[in-house]
């Protein structure tokens, strides 16, 4: 069969299971079953929880008083750059609208990351796709999809002429000022800013962000009082040790998780510098696949290591997988998308071992996860974190080498 018309109907048969799963299908309630806590009513939640800030701003409330604006439980969490959108005539009928839109433009998005992988390939990354982790984020409408669009625009743009180039910046800044992470994509930035010009449009950006976060540092304080924090169903490198706390003889091991994780880390660290400071650039050029690899690698390990956000942003984890996919038969790579799998279906998983264990009932709402498990899929975040430093060192370290040279004139030893 045409490994396009394959693609298409595997796409089709995945946007006929997220039809029936949103909050307006008919087995929406279905999502417990793999993890994800089904909110039918308000539908695409996170949707609303934006435009519910921006309303009561517009009526000269502030949002970041607690449940004074959202008409469910919960609170403004969100930096204020966001009341920038106010001059929309934005309303709660627009809800819906973007909820469909978000959904669209990740399905394409999949369709464009698949389209050099072959039908098996490209069956895993949906299979990826249909995870607890990305349901989740599609369910709830979440903002970090609208920053995705943003991240993908600007990386698109940035291949382009010089003025894609100064583009890129814009949509990327304007996504660190509503998400406050994407900022650390500006490392990728490495292979152009041997051109002073673009230099200087790196090093504005990242001012007027610093700046940003220094004007209203107030709200950040209390959007870290108020955003949701590690629990039995988020990532982050406090997960671990929060969980060993509740096994008696896991005591030690749970005090100690952090700087276990830090000598690690660090081992593997001066490992790369080790090895990378003995190789020279061959080419600053990067396929496709490898660019998303990075844009995912380094999303994912930024948050990891705050320890700070829920599932949902575990999303950008998915485009790291078609360059995995590419080439299965690495080790490496075969290593990775073990763990990538295990982190996305962490929560059905732990879920259903919970059941089987002790016949729950399967709601999200009410289990308790298995903390044996919950030992296991947080150890493969901190393992595939490590892996993850790894491949970034490999990847930086020799660009770093050719900068320093451009700009110093010397080669490093």
């Amino acid at each position: 069969m045409n490994k396009g018309f394959t693609q298409l109907l595997l796409t089709a048969i995945f946007i006929a299971l997220i039809w029936l799963l949103l909050p307006t299908g008919s087995i929406h309630a279905k999502l417990n079953y793999i993890g994800v806590p089904a909110i039918a009513n308000p539908y695409f939640a996170d949707v609303r929880a934006v435009i519910s800030g921006i309303l009561c701003f517009k009526d000269g409330i502030d949002p970041y008083i607690s449940g004074a604006c959202l008409s469910y439980d919960a609170n403004w969490a969100y930096p204020r750059a966001w009341f920038l959108l106010s001059f929309l005539p934005i309303s709660y009928a627009w809800v819906i609208y973007i909820g469909f839109f978000n959904i669209l433009f990740f399905i394409a998005w999949i369709l464009y990351l698949g389209k050099n992988l072959s039908n098996g390939a490209y069956l895993l990354l949906l299979f990826a796709c249909c995870s607890s982790a990305v349901l989740f984020c599609l369910e709830r409408g979440n903002a970090d999809l609208l920053i995705l669009q943003l991240i993908v625009g600007a990386f698109l743009l940035k291949r382009q002429k010089e003025w894609g180039f100064s583009l890129s910046i814009v949509l990327l800044l304007i996504a660190s000022l509503l998400k406050i992470y994407p900022i650390v994509l500006l490392v990728l930035y490495i292979n152009d800013i041997t051109n002073r010009k673009k230099l200087i449009q790196v090093i504005v950006a990242a001012l007027l962000f610093i700046v940003y976060l220094l004007v209203f540092r107030a709200d950040f304080i209390v959007i870290t009082q108020l955003a949701p924090s590690f629990t039995g169903i988020s990532f982050g490198i406090g997960v671990l040790p929060k969980f060993l706390m509740e096994i008696n003889k896991w005591v030690w091991l749970s005090q100690n998780f952090k700087w276990i994780w830090c000598l690690v880390a660090i081992s593997t660290l001066l490992f790369a510098v080790k090895e990378q400071l003995k190789t020279t650039l061959k080419t600053s050029e990067i396929s496709n696949e490898k660019t998303w690899y990075l844009v995912g690698a380094i999303i994912y390990l930024f948050n990891y290591l705050i320890g700070f956000q829920v599932d949902y942003r575990l999303l950008f984890l998915v485009l790291c997988l078609p360059s995995l996919l590419m080439r299965i038969g690495l080790v490496s790579n075969l290593v990775q998308l073990l763990l990538i799998f295990m982190v996305l279906w962490g929560n059905a998983i732990t879920m259903w071992l919970n059941y089987l264990q002790s016949n729950v009932p399967i709601s999200m709402g009410v289990y308790r996860p298995n903390v044996h498990f919950t030992i296991i899929e947080e150890s493969a975040h901190a393992i595939l974190s490590w892996i993850l430093i790894y491949q970034l060192l490999k990847y930086f370290i020799p660009r770093l080498k050719v900068l320093f040279t451009h700009y110093f004139g010397r080669q490093t030893t």
